[in-house]
């Protein structure tokens, strides 16, 4: 799987780091997956700990803040909102329910996910 959506030497690191503690036969296994998905299903069966900014690196979606009716959400990573906080939740909220979703919990502002949903990013 060649899927590395950012070149950050940290999560570079940290890849490295697993790799390298994985058996020949996990690593067969891990060569075998095709999506993030799979991975990190084969990672839990293997028990393979996963650090949680690892996770975040490669989960989509994001936490925003919503100006117009004062609440944190968490959106997919289309851009479309999947689950919204009602007006007296916290970011704190937002960021368990993108963790819930399997969300990253990386903030966006309103207008970047106009962009997203659009798709001019």
């Amino acid at each position: 799987m060649d899927e590395n959506k950012n070149n950050d030497p940290k999560l570079e690191a940290a890849l490295k780091g697993i790799w390298d503690s994985l058996t020949d036969e996990q690593k067969e296994k891990a060569k075998a997956c095709k999506t993030m998905d799979e991975l990190t299903a084969l990672a839990g069966k293997e028990g393979i700990e996963l650090p949680d900014e690892l996770l975040d690196a490669v989960a989509g979606g994001y936490i925003v803040y919503e100006r117009g009716p004062q609440r944190w959400a968490a959106y997919s990573d289309d851009g479309k909102r999947r689950k919204v906080s009602n007006i007296s939740d916290s970011k704190e909220e937002a960021m368990r329910l993108a963790r819930k979703e399997g969300w990253s919990t990386e903030e966006k502002s309103e207008d970047q996910i106009t962009r997203i949903s659009l798709g001019f990013c």
